[in-house]
């Protein structure tokens, strides 16, 4: 296992693991049912640390990277933008907007302006290039030479916004947890269909 993973991988090793191991076993379980559960419980936990605390010092994050987006015009504000990919944490500083970059140039990474401060920082970019957030767009300050495409890395909170098959990076041994808190949900559940199936025969 690695801390990159998806929703759908998550819950093939669930499945697998309710299978005895066997990935060749017919399971009764369906994929789609494993993933809401497994998003169900990683939003609980998220719910009871991340958005309380409002702090990055949390179990684990879910960082969610975009390559490939296209920097676009605004004509009316003669100003470059590129579409907000996802919908990232809402924290102080735009920290839910982790970073922004060139395609491929990391090392390049655009500087984070948060909203109001902009006639404050101007003077001090130094030709540097700044980006603001809004809810659907993020706005570019001083991109002179507009790059083919960009990166977005964000922090996501709610596990529900992120896509069945959309990688995002999440500690093992969170990945582990998760994995055990569904596994026991599935078998309360089974034991409950079995407790009920045997009502039905006495009856």
């Amino acid at each position: 296992m690695t801390d990159s993973t998806t929703f759908e991988i998550l819950a093939e090793q669930v499945i697998i693991l309710e299978s005895g191991g066997d990935q060749s076993n017919d399971s009764e379980i369906e994929v789609e049912d494993v993933v809401y559960l497994l998003k169900q419980s990683s939003a609980e936990i998220v719910s009871s640390g991340f958005l309380k605390n409002n702090t990055f010092d949390t179990p684990f994050q879910f960082v969610q990277e975009y390559a490939g987006l296209q920097v676009k015009k605004d004509t009316e504000l003669d100003s470059l933008y590129v579409e907000m990919p996802g919908k990232p944490v809402a924290l102080s500083m735009n920290r839910g907007v982790r970073e922004v970059y060139p395609n491929g140039n990391p090392e390049n990474s655009y500087i984070p302006i948060e909203p109001g401060s902009l006639s404050l920082i101007k003077s001090t970019l130094s030709g540097e290039v700044g980006f603001v957030p809004t809810n659907t767009r993020i706005n570019f300050y001083n991109l002179k030479h507009r790059p083919k495409s960009v990166t977005v890395v964000l922090t996501q909170s709610n596990p529900k916004d992120i896509g069945n098959s959309d990688e995002f990076h999440m500690p093992i041994e969170f990945q582990l947890q998760i994995i055990e808190r569904v596994r026991k949900i599935i078998n309360s559940r089974s034991q409950s269909d079995d407790t009920n199936n045997s009502i039905d025969n006495r009856a």
